[in-house]
């Protein structure tokens, strides 16, 4: 039976010429690069939480964008400066 799909395709392809190994062998990259958009979001909504907490009102759009400058930086920072 034949797929016209083109990701079957490629996963048979990879499968017939490299295996079981083959399809799992971006496995654990692919895990590490997920990494940083999770630090990210979860730094973004402590922080928005604490400044709501802290003025007591909720968070203007230019406070968002200095929220979401800080959380790339600080998601970036953690994430791959433990990877190299």
């Amino acid at each position: 039976m034949m797929f016209s799909c083109a990701a079957v395709d490629a996963l048979w392809k990879i499968y017939t010429t490299e295996g079981v190994a083959g399809l799992w062998r971006s496995t654990i990259p692919s895990a590490v690069l997920a990494v940083n958009p999770a630090v990210q979001f979860m730094v973004y909504e402590a922080l928005k939480r604490k400044l709501q907490d802290t003025f007591h009102s909720q968070v203007i759009i230019g406070q968002q964008y200095r929220l979401y400058v800080a959380a790339t930086e600080i998601g970036f920072l953690y994430s791959f400066g433990f990877c190299s």
